[in-house]
């Protein structure tokens, strides 16, 4: 009797699993958007059959559920956040592969550290701009006769 081995199962279930949960990921968030404009496009039938002629227009608030609009996304905070766990994970990655496999292994843990830096630099341009943009549309809501 031939003996199987068992740690193929392991990347073919990993890579399968992380696929499949990316899948149902991507089917419950268009659902869910598809369910709330749905519900939005009966209030406004509902609202024009009993004679209402002016409709308000689609609430900033159910855009953002749908998620057409993230603000993380924005201004950079999602960018922070995976630029400090890669960069961390990658020089931890880094040390623990120096103690088990030597100096010329370790290099490999220093490669999400790089990408981890990357996204950290990501974060700090788009915060200089959005706050150059932010003083920059401040100097401009000031009346005309106001000092600059």
């Amino acid at each position: 009797m031939e003996h199987f081995d068992y740690s193929l199962l392991i990347p073919i279930l990993s890579i399968t699993f992380g696929i499949g949960a990316g899948v149902v990921s991507m089917v419950l968030r268009h659902r869910r958007r598809q369910q709330l404009l749905d519900i939005y496009h009966k209030e406004r039938i509902a609202a024009i059959e009993c004679g209402m002629l002016e409709m308000p227009e689609l609430p900033p608030a159910l855009l953002n559920a749908i998620g057409d609009d993230n603000p993380r996304r924005r201004d950079g905070q999602g960018a922070l956040l995976a630029g400090l766990i890669l960069l961390f994970g990658g020089v931890a990655l880094a040390a623990a592969l120096n103690a088990v496999a030597g100096s010329d292994v370790a290099l490999f843990g220093l490669l999400p550290a790089a990408v981890g830096l990357a996204n950290l630099v990501f974060f700090w341009i788009v915060r200089s701009t959005t706050e150059k943009a932010g003083e920059a549309g401040a100097e401009n809501a000031l009346p005309p006769s106001a000092p600059r």
